[in-house]
C-alpha cells in the first residue's frame, strides 16, 4: 500500500521489522479502529446495504464511536507530529486523510492535528490538507463538512484544503510531496 500511495521508493522509508515501534503502533491502531467500526455498525444497526455503500450522510451520523476510537490513538499521533515538526524543511507541510467519507471524522482528526502542531508545538509552516475519498462517494457531504470550517479553523491557521477523488490503492501524489498520511478505518474496506 505504501508504494501504491507514495510511489515505488516509499517502502524504504518504513521498515516492516516487528520490533520497529512505529510498525507495532500502526498494527495496534488498525486493530483498534477495526473494532470501533464493528461496534459502530452493531450499535447503530446500519442496514447491510448501507454499510457497504458508505452513504456519507448516514456515515456521519454513525461516526461518534469512531471519533472515540480516534481519541485512543492521540498519544501515539502526538509523537508522530512532534517528529514531523522537528523535521522542518521550511516548506509547506502536506497532510492527507485517506478515506475521508463524509468528513466528520476527518475534520475532528485534522482539528486535533492542527491544535497539536500550532498551539502545542508552535509549528509556523503553511499546511495543506488533502481529503481523499473514492470517486463514487458523495463528495457534497464531504466538501460541506470541510468547508464549513474555512473561516473559523482553516484560514486562521494558514491551511489550504483540497479533495482527491481516487482510490488510495492507486498513486495519489507525486513522490516526496506528502509529509503525513493518516488512514484510520479504511484499510479493511
Amino acid at each position: 500500500l505504501l508504494a501504491q500511495v507514495f510511489g515505488p521508493h516509499s517502502s524504504s522509508c518504513l521498515s516492516l521489522d516487528p520490533d520497529n515501534l512505529f510498525v507495532s503502533q500502526f498494527f495496534a491502531l488498525v486493530a483498534i479502529m477495526s473494532a470501533a467500526v464493528a461496534t459502530a455498525l452493531v450499535e447503530r444497526h446500519i442496514p447491510a446495504d448501507v454499510q457497504n455503500t458508505m452513504e456519507n450522510e448516514l456515515y456521519n451520523q454513525a461516526s461518534h464511536n469512531l471519533q472515540r476510537a480516534h481519541a485512543m490513538t492521540y498519544e501515539s499521533l502526538r509523537g508522530v507530529l512532534r517528529r514531523l515538526h522537528e523535521r522542518n524543511d521550511g516548506g509547506v507541510l502536506r497532510i492527507c486523510d485517506l478515506g475521508s467519507a463524509g468528513g466528520v471524522n476527518s475534520v475532528t482528526l485534522m482539528r486535533f492535528v492542527l491544535d497539536e502542531l500550532r498551539q502545542r508545538l508552535g509549528e509556523k509552516r503553511a499546511i495543506s490538507l488533502a481529503f481523499e475519498e473514492l470517486p463514487s462517494s458523495d463528495f457534497n457531504t464531504l466538501i460541506q463538512a470541510v468547508t464549513k470550517y474555512q473561516d473559523s479553523l482553516w484560514a486562521p491557521n494558514n491551511v489550504s484544503t483540497m479533495f482527491v477523488a481516487r482510490s488510495f490503492y492507486e498513486p495519489l501524489f507525486l513522490n516526496n510531496t506528502l509529509d503525513l498520511a493518516l488512514t484510520y478505518i479504511t484499510l479493511h474496506w
